[in-house]
């Protein structure tokens, strides 16, 4: 399923040149290339990076620049520049999904192993809230520092309690 669907992720590219994924239609939208690097550089920080015994990356440079907004794994490459981005090339790019993808596979291949070999796998226990958070759980929140720990907040989240100093945050400069 996962060589499926990145097949398929792909296949929307290909009828494209390298100079149609270097562009960049407005600030908010990034290209084509970076879109294609940057599901790469999820799977490599997310799952390679946790799991993969003996884990390198592929290059240390792409921690940065196809971070889009996990601001708790590190710094981002700005948004709106993601169009200056000249290198790496598609090629590159392209290269970069190719051996992160096999690393993958051979990742799954190997899990798959370790559980037949087990006949077990252990689920720990979570819940899923069946209502809106309470007052008393938001308060939790706030006494663990849930507005100083920007790993717990997507970008747009975490640049609102920047831009208004919540809960004692200082505003980020301008």
């Amino acid at each position: 399923e996962f060589a499926r669907v990145r097949a398929a992720t792909l296949a929307l590219a290909t009828p494209l040149t390298p100079e149609d994924c270097q562009v960049q239609s407005m600030p908010d939208a990034s290209p084509t290339k970076w879109h294609l690097a940057h599901v790469t550089w999820f799977f490599e920080t997310f799952v390679l990076e946790r799991f993969e015994p003996r884990f390198r990356p592929f290059d240390a440079a792409f921690r940065t620049l196809f971070n889009s907004y996990y601001h708790g794994v590190g710094a981002q490459h700005p948004r709106a520049q993601r169009g200056l981005i000249t290198t790496p090339t598609l090629e590159q790019v392209l290269r970069y999904r190719t051996q992160i993808e096999e690393r993958i596979q051979a990742l799954l291949v190997a899990m798959r192993e370790a559980t037949e070999l087990r006949e077990l796998v252990l689920l720990a226990p979570f819940d899923l809230a069946s209502r809106p958070v309470t007052y008393g759980e938001f308060l939790a929140f706030m006494d663990d520092a849930g507005y100083q720990r920007p790993e717990l907040w997507l970008s747009m989240g975490w640049d609102w309690v920047r831009t208004c100093g919540a809960a004692g945050v200082p505003p980020a400069p301008l």
